[in-house]
């Protein structure tokens, strides 16, 4: 495999397959990242099951590619519901996540809205009762952005400000290029795509999405 930026780990929305993203790798790749489509079996229903088939994968990835350097990590892309799976990944310094149009998963009610829209479109209800069983990680020591587009639901823009907030308030990380503890700002933004629908492959979502690739 050709040397590049970095991988960049896609964890698709419910129902989807991170494959038939075939504008957002194109762009990955014109700006010379590695696309990583990861495989999730939806028909599940739980959320153990799918962060386990995203870590075995990205883990799979990691070390089987070439090119990959642990000391500047790899970035995960994750979608809607593949964005909740991302939220139970492993963060360290280096690696960069970024949640696209994450629900808000710890809601009762919008649990229930939730169930209405993947039963219906993906073919799945969710085990919510599965979900107690993980946690977020407690430290953030990697770059998190969270994005939504203009033209989705308010839901999405309360989702993304909640969960940051839910993040900011856990950020200690630890400093290993200077050593020693040490606090600092949060590295985690919330931003809007100009236009987008409910679509990371959409070319408005991707606009947004381009300006996060830039390589110096």
């Amino acid at each position: 495999m050709n040397e590049t930026n970095g991988l960049v780990h896609i964890i698709p929305g419910a129902g989807e397959k991170a494959e038939d993203y075939q504008v957002l790798m194109a762009m990955l790749k014109d700006k010379g990242f590695e696309p990583n489509p990861i495989s999730i079996d939806w028909s599940k229903g739980s959320f153990v099951y799918w962060v386990d088939q995203a870590k075995k994968q990205i883990s799979q990835a990691e070390r089987s590619y070439a090119g990959f350097d642990s000391r500047l990590g790899s970035t995960t892309l994750g979608f809607s519901y593949g964005g909740v799976v991302s939220l139970f990944l492993d963060r360290t310094i280096g690696d960069g996540f970024i949640f696209c149009s994450t629900p808000n998963v710890f809601v009762q009610e919008d649990q229930r809205k939730l169930d209405a829209v993947t039963s219906r479109h993906a073919g799945f209800r969710t085990n919510w009762k599965d979900l107690e069983s993980l946690k977020m990680p407690e430290s953030w020591s990697a770059t998190n952005l969270f994005l939504y587009g203009s033209r989705e639901s308010e839901f999405y823009a309360k989702s993304a400000e909640t969960l940051a907030t839910r993040m900011r308030e856990k950020e200690l990380s630890v400093d290993n290029i200077r050593g020693g503890w040490v606090r600092h700002a949060p590295r985690l933004t919330v931003e809007v795509a100009p236009e987008a629908g409910h679509n990371v492959n959409s070319l408005e979502y991707i606009d947004k999405l381009r300006e996060f690739f830039l390589v110096e």
